[in-house]
């Protein structure tokens, strides 16, 4: 058994490419062709949890939306993932559509919208 490569908290066995939890599902397999440059550690994360923590981060500390999903190896690939943030954002504004609607953390379309083009404005 040896750590997951992503995340680096879940064991994995030695013919695995990652834990269950870092594995992209079908669907994001599917859109990742045709939403652009979509890598692992965002997969991982999903882009509704991304948005939210780095919103969290770096503009409102009281934004806790990410707080709703299970969010320990999110954040480990989220601090992995830090010099790619800026070109997650541009691919997640590109991509963005009504079925962000069907995210876990509460957030609308317009929500994440607006708090990409926020952090777009405010840090990159």
């Amino acid at each position: 058994m040896e750590r997951c490569p992503i995340c680096e908290l879940n064991y994995i066995q030695s013919d695995e490419e990652a834990c269950q939890q870092c594995r992209p599902s079908d669907s994001v397999k599917a859109s990742s062709n045709t939403a652009g440059r979509y890598d692992r550690l965002l997969n991982t994360m999903g882009q509704s949890w991304f948005v939210s923590y780095l919103y969290f981060t770096k503009i409102d500390k009281s934004h806790r939306n990410w707080e709703i999903a299970d969010s320990n190896w999110r954040i480990a690939a989220f601090e992995k993932s830090t010099d790619s943030h800026q070109q997650y954002l541009k691919d997640i504004k590109s991509s963005l559509s009504a079925r962000h609607e069907t995210n876990q953390l509460g957030l609308s379309y317009e929500d994440l919208k607006k708090m990409v083009a926020e952090l777009l404005n405010a840090t990159y």
